[in-house]
């Protein structure tokens, strides 16, 4: 995994790459792995009540 960050004058920015793949079908379910956590990440904050 890698972590870049970048600011312009109006934001600030984190990118993560989560990896280089030489097969886009492995890319592509690394992506919806990734996807998936996400929501289940934000699902388990409004769940419980994190803000």
């Amino acid at each position: 995994m890698h972590l870049t960050h970048s600011r312009t004058s109006e934001k600030e920015y984190y990118r993560v790459q989560i990896g280089a793949y030489s097969d886009k079908a492995n890319a592509e379910a690394q992506l919806a792995k990734a996807k998936k956590a996400l929501r289940m990440h934000l699902l388990s904050m409004i769940t419980n009540g994190a803000s």
